[in-house]
């Protein structure tokens, strides 16, 4: 018997409970090595009670977040990002009622012992649009579509997932303050914008970066910057996003011939064919060029 854990939920208005329910079922059946798996529930109280296996080694949110914590190397950094990745490819195309989960962040990546990253569902405001189970929110990971058309889809946790890439190579929130006492920046917007100007190196964090590594996690940096595009349909779709990973982990396995440069890599921007946007300028000063970012990700 594994260990457990004990969600209790607020109260669910009865109208909403049948969609609870429901809900609740559909994940319970879900099997998959890097999804949390439900074992129960009870529904007698007023207030719901969920029973999930416990995993000991806490959050990716921890890890990357709390000083208490020993930094993740890149190679274990990697490694949850796949399987992350394969776990809400699942979620979408793997199951018979494909599930949107809206609430992709790093706080719900748990960690075993052997650091297995396994996706964890927080229910949070239970919703329902027409075709998909959604469910809840998270500040600093929300598809900016959502604010347009007021639903959530596939493309949303495509959107969420690239702020969670972010976070695993630069190792800061999706909403930090740059400097005490001063405003928040958004990681999502200013990954971006070190990519247009060719400052990635600035916002990396130092502890994980060298220069066996330095390459892999460029093409990261790209490929979250894909999933992060403002149109949805311009998204890679998640199954895309676990094998443009898998691709980076089999060069970091082989690391058998070129050593790129940071800087070196970073020139595949200034191809003027066409323009990559992010909600900014679209003049040339500002833009990032697409040509050199569609080579990175080639083989989706």
């Amino acid at each position: 018997m594994p260990n457990v854990a004990i969600k209790k939920f607020s109260a669910i208005d009865q109208s909403r409970i049948e969609v609870f329910i429901n809900k609740l079922v559909l994940l319970a059946h879900m099997r998959h090595k890097n999804v949390v798996p439900i074992l129960g529930c009870c529904l007698e109280s007023e207030a719901p009670l969920v029973v999930y296996e416990f995993f000991n080694n806490s959050t990716l949110f921890d890890y990357l977040h709390k000083k208490n914590r020993f930094k993740l190397p890149w190679e274990i950094r990697l490694q949850i990002a796949i399987e992350a990745a394969k776990a809400l490819d699942y979620l979408h195309s793997g199951v018979t009622i494909p599930i949107i989960h809206s609430n992709v962040s790093s706080a719900n990546i748990l960690l075993d012992d052997t650091f297995t990253a396994k996706l964890m569902f927080d229910f949070g405001n239970v919703s329902l649009n027409s075709m998909y189970p959604v469910f809840g929110l998270s500040v600093g990971y929300l598809d900016p579509e959502y604010f347009l058309i007021g639903q959530h889809s596939e493309k949303s946790d495509v959107y969420s997932f690239g702020v969670v890439l972010a976070e695993l190579i630069t190792g800061v929130k999706p909403i930090y303050a740059e400097n005490p006492g001063g405003g928040f920046t958004n990681l999502a917007r200013q990954l971006i914008l070190a990519l247009e100007n060719n400052s990635l190196h600035d916002i990396l964090e130092t502890d994980i970066v060298d220069k066996e590594n330095e390459e892999e996690i460029i093409r990261v940096a790209l490929l979250a910057a894909k999933c992060l595009r403002l149109n949805g349909k311009e998204r890679p779709s998640m199954g895309m996003v676990a094998m443009e990973l898998e691709n980076i982990r089999k060069k970091h396995e082989s690391r058998d011939s070129s050593d790129l440069s940071l800087t070196k890599t970073l020139q595949l921007f200034d191809d003027t064919s066409s323009t990559f946007e992010h909600g900014s300028s679209s003049s040339s000063s500002s833009s990032v060029q697409n040509s050199g970012y569609e080579s990175c990700t080639d083989s989706m």
